[in-house]
């Protein structure tokens, strides 16, 4: 299923990338902190991911991808969240540094492994995104925040599935990170 994903977005990518003008290709790292009554014991986690974004002038598009560990108070084992999504930002006009405001929104994937006994949980992830990105010779860095509905499903272990496990709330993050440009 998996391979089957990557394999899709590859192909849409190289069909998108001759249409687009302009190609950037990004990778970050940061921290984040779920939030809510049904995260009220979850700790900060440290996190990278990376992105595609095409677009001509000051509206971008694309797909992109996080990998995130976060801990909970009282359990040493720590979460693992994978997010694949979409990307839609608009980039303010400017001469050196350009702000930019967008969203994300796509498919989550927490999981866990606590006394020996693997757990998991998918769902859907999305909400806006802002930040600013400074030219620095041939790429850019960005500096970028977000704040995220999360919603997942029903907890799964070993084929079993716990009714009435669902969980949401929120998730927020900061990420520092470069841009470069490999296209137009």
């Amino acid at each position: 299923m998996k391979r089957s994903l990557v394999v899709a977005i590859m192909g849409i990518l190289a069909l998108a990338t001759p249409a687009a003008s302009q190609v950037h290709l990004g990778f970050n790292a940061g921290l984040s902190q779920y939030t809510g009554n049904d995260f009220e014991d979850a700790k900060m986690g440290f996190g990278f991911g990376t992105h595609l974004l095409f677009g001509k002038g000051d509206t971008r598009f694309g797909f992109g991808g996080n990998y995130a560990r976060n801990g909970e108070e009282g359990f040493d084992e720590k979460n693992t969240t994978m997010d694949l999504f979409g990307i839609l930002r608009y980039m303010f006009p400017g001469e050196s540094a350009r702000f930019f405001i967008g969203g994300q929104g796509g498919f989550t994937r927490v999981s866990a492994e606590i006394l020996s006994i693997s757990l998991s949980a998918n769902g859907f992830t999305g909400g806006p995104v802002l930040g600013v990105q400074i030219p620095l010779s041939t790429l850019f860095l960005e500096l970028a925040g977000d704040l995220r509905y999360v919603k997942l499903g029903d907890v799964e272990s070993e084929g079993e599935t716990f009714e009435g496990s669902d969980t949401s709330g929120m998730i927020w993050g900061f990420k520092l990170g470069i841009s470069i440009p490999v296209g137009g």
